[in-house]
């Protein structure tokens, strides 16, 4: 797994170059203009934090996915996928492999994130942290179903490929969206209690009382146990479907 990992990235330098010298960028322009809003004893308004937050998960997600479609997508050419294919890898190897791979990136590109809320006055507490940890659960949910398109569309020759995919992740949404609403579990006091139902728990993993937001556990572990069971049936998909030793 070691030379698969250092394969790819060797293969991915160029991408992986640019998007941390973009990231060194923006974390270069913020560092100048929180020294010049300091200087001038400024404060940011409400309005303008919420672009910043915003805007920076945005960039944050699309850089993920670029990479993302980067690392999996050039397995599955005609010119790498039979150099990948055929070394001696299993393929519960081939995709841990690819999931340490992308979840290193995405932990230093989260460095670079959190530094930037850092310097405009975020607080960079468990429950930011928590959410991004959700996050890359969905992430390597997404890696996975990319993985299974590819091997139906390239292998399989399948043209609706990925629409099935489409369709498959928004049934995962819709059932987590479903459970999340009505059987989420936050700790209360140091208890864990079933909330009231809520509507955007799937996407909002907390839950607002009365003494303050609460850790919903339920989007963690349902997102958690659906990417567990979609790695065993990818690792069975990729052995019935290609040649992996």
């Amino acid at each position: 797994m070691k030379k698969l990992l250092k394969f790819d990235v060797k293969r991915n330098n160029k991408i992986i170059t640019r998007l941390m010298i973009v990231n060194a960028i923006f974390l270069a322009f913020a560092i100048v203009f929180h020294l010049f809003v300091k200087n001038l004893n400024l404060t940011f308004t409400k309005d303008f934090i919420r672009i910043i937050f915003i805007g920076g998960v945005v960039f944050f997600i699309f850089e993920n996915f670029i990479y993302l479609f980067s690392l999996v997508d050039k397995d599955f050419t005609k010119a790498n996928s039979y150099l990948i294919f055929s070394l001696p890898l299993s393929s519960k190897t081939y995709l841990t492999s690819k999931i340490v791979n992308f979840a290193i990136f995405y932990i230093i590109n989260l460095m670079f994130l959190l530094g930037f809320y850092k310097l405009f006055y975020f607080n960079i507490g468990s429950d930011l942290i928590y959410y991004f940890a959700i996050a890359l659960i969905c992430f390597v949910l997404v890696l996975l179903a990319r993985i299974n398109k590819n091997v139906l569309s390239n292998f399989k020759e399948n043209k609706s490929a990925g629409i099935i995919v489409v369709i498959f992740l928004a049934l995962i949404i819709f059932i987590a969206y479903v459970i999340c609403k009505y059987f989420s579990l936050v700790f209360v006091n140091t208890s864990l209690q079933l909330a009231k139902p809520m509507d955007y728990a799937f996407v909002f993993p907390f839950a607002i009382g009365k003494y303050g937001i609460y850790k919903n556990l339920t989007p963690f572990i349902y997102y958690l146990l659906i990417t567990l069971g979609i790695f065993v049936k990818t690792s069975k998909f990729l052995e019935d479907n290609i040649d992996l030793p």
